[in-house]
């Protein structure tokens, strides 16, 4: 490991990193929601501060209106991307550390993956226990979504 000496300061790092920059901060709760927003963190060896970065970067589509289903309440959103995309898109409308996944595989032969997002701080342990039973034990030959077109 380098000796405080020869490390770079701050100043050197900000200055040579060709990235937009957030903002320093030595505030944990900031940390985590600029991580949970997308953005990157660096962290200095010898200081009790962070450089957050603006490297979010969208793939795909952005969140559309949904011209299928009809809603009279609440948001018109429609996630037409890969599961992965999606739930990207749902972790920047929800960036909590509570926003939890659990994953199965439905479907005898496509094996689709299904993911099952929770607040885990309200949700209760027992309910999402059966839930997730109840999804393994779907007896189906496939489940398609998006990517099996």
């Amino acid at each position: 490991m380098k000796s405080k000496k020869n490390m770079p300061s701050m100043a050197d790092i900000t200055a040579n990193v060709p990235v937009i920059i957030l903002k320093k901060t030595s505030n944990i709760q900031e940390m985590v929601n600029a991580i949970l927003k997308g953005n990157t963190m660096l962290v200095h060896n010898f200081t009790n501060c962070a450089i957050l970065y603006n490297t979010v970067a969208s793939r795909g589509r952005t969140i559309s209106t949904s011209e299928i289903e009809s809603q009279v309440l609440g948001p018109q959103y429609a996630f037409v991307e890969s599961l992965e995309q999606n739930l990207q898109l749902i972790t920047r409308l929800i960036p909590d550390v509570n926003l939890t996944t659990d994953n199965v595989q439905v479907g005898k032969y496509t094996k689709t993956d299904v993911t099952l997002l929770h607040m885990k701080n309200i949700s209760q342990p027992h309910y999402l226990s059966i839930l997730l039973e109840r999804l393994q034990a779907l007896n189906i030959e496939g489940l398609y979504d998006n990517q099996s077109r």
